[in-house]
Order: C-alpha cells, then sequence, then structure tokens
C-alpha cells in the first residue's frame, strides 16, 4: 500500500492507494497515529513537509524546486529555517539563529507556521522504525513533473483544480473526480466544522500517493543540477521525491 500525507490545518490528512490500485483517505491527530494503524501495509509513504535540515544554508532541493514549479506557483515552496532555527522557541530567536549561523535568508511566516509539523516529522523519523520507507514530497513539483510543464493555474480556482484532477485520472486507474468529491463531502462538510482545512489538501495528498506508487529506484527527485544535502541526525541525504518519469 502507498500513502501521500498532507498537513491539514487541523490534522494529517492521508490517501492510500492499495496494491489492486482503490483508493481511501483518512484524518489522523498525528503521525503516530498513522503509523500505529497501517505501517504493516504500507510499502513506501510520502510527506508534504520538509524531511532533513540543513545547519546553515538554505536546502539545496527547496532552491531548485522554486525553479522546478515555474513562476506562478513559486509561492507554494518556500526555504526551510536551518535546524537550530527549527527547534527555537519562537520566530524571533529562530531568526537569531540563522544569523549567528550566517544562514543568509530570512524565515517566511508561512515557513514558521508548519515549525511544529517540522519537529514532529524530524522526531518521528528518529525514533520510529522503517523510516527509510517515509520520503519527502511536493505537491506543486509532482504536478510539474506528471504535466511536464509548470501548471499556469492554482490550485485555489476552479481551472487549475480541473487541471490538476485531469493528471491525476491519467495516472492512475479508479475515479480520481469521484474521489476527491467523497473526499469533500466527508472531510469538508459540514461547512461549520471541516476535518480538514481545504479541499487543496485532498489535491497535494492525492499527488503524493500517487508519486508513491508510480515512483521506483532510481528515483525522480530535487536537487538533480546540485549535489543533496545531508543530515547527519537523520543519517539521509535530503531530497524531494517526484513521480518517476514517463
Amino acid at each position: 500500500m502507498y500513502a501521500g500525507v498532507d498537513w491539514a490545518g487541523k490534522s494529517w490528512f492521508a490517501v492510500f492507494i492499495d496494491k489492486n490500485g482503490n483508493p481511501e483517505g483518512n484524518v489522523y491527530p498525528t503521525l503516530w497515529n498513522l503509523w500505529r494503524d497501517r505501517k504493516e501495509d504500507l510499502s513506501q509513504m510520502l510527506i508534504d513537509i520538509p524531511i532533513g535540515l540543513c545547519s546553515a544554508s538554505k536546502r539545496a532541493c527547496d532552491v531548485e524546486a522554486k525553479k522546478y514549479v515555474g513562476s506562478k506557483q513559486q509561492s507554494s515552496v518556500f526555504y526551510t529555517p536551518t535546524r537550530d532555527a527549527v527547534y527555537a522557541k519562537n520566530i524571533d530567536q529562530g531568526k537569531q539563529e540563522h544569523e549567528s549561523h550566517g544562514a543568509g535568508f530570512g524565515i517566511q511566516s508561512q515557513a514558521w507556521s508548519l515549525v511544529p509539523r517540522i519537529r514532529e516529522v524530524d522526531t518521528f523519523l528518529r525514533e520510529c522504525e522503517k523510516s527509510e520507507m517515509v520520503l519527502e514530497t511536493h505537491p506543486e513539483a509532482c504536478f510539474a513533473a506528471l504535466n511536464g510543464d509548470p501548471l499556469d493555474n492554482s490550485k485555489k480556482n476552479d481551472a487549475g483544480k480541473l487541471e490538476r484532477l485531469s493528471l491525476l485520472e491519467e495516472a492512475v486507474e479508479f475515479d480520481v473526480k469521484q474521489f476527491y468529491t467523497d473526499a469533500v463531502e466527508n472531510y469538508r462538510k459540514p461547512a461549520y466544522a471541516p476535518m480538514i482545512g481545504s479541499e487543496d489538501d485532498i489535491l497535494d495528498a492525492l499527488v503524493a500517493a500517487v508519486t508513491a506508487r508510480a515512483s521506483e529506484p532510481p528515483y525522480h527527485s530535487l536537487p538533480r543540477k546540485n549535489q543533496p544535502d545531508f543530515d547527519p541526525k537523520l543519517g539521509r541525504n535530503i531530497e524531494i521525491l517526484l513521480p518517476s518519469q514517463r
């Protein structure tokens, strides 16, 4: 079984695709809840959260991802704070850590808002068994890979959603649009108490699951033009996995 996982504002939203190509969605308060529920069945899990932190620089995969997604989608990619900044008590202390290490870039508010999730993933991977099957991905980079070019439309508008759903339909055998419609009904309604933050989260988890299923060694990943950074705490290269090239 393959899984794509996205932080959905209130919880983790996961899409699972089994060996027969059947999809399933679910929400989890923590990655540990997901892992305990599904670890025996999983072959690979991709997460849309940074995995691996640099000590004093931008991650090479983030730098290339900004270019890879194209100018109209660049806001979807942020530069991941350094390891010491991620574990700072607040953003001001995080900025001080960047300055003291000569990181050479600032901490975006978007990036800081995800720091609790970056910490969760970092701790999870250092403590769980079979952590090698858990890899990082980025939805907009995956959609660009499936399309063969960066996408023009935002996933926030109807044209962008339809464009992404069409790309997913080309990549799998199940009815993607029906799955998406059912997921919106199940996890976004009633409107006064949704389980996930937005409909985009469904698209992001879907493409992460499709990428997990469509990827096999040698992996297609970023960075491609430069050597990947290495995180000694996790003992792995820092890379963003993309769908295998067709």
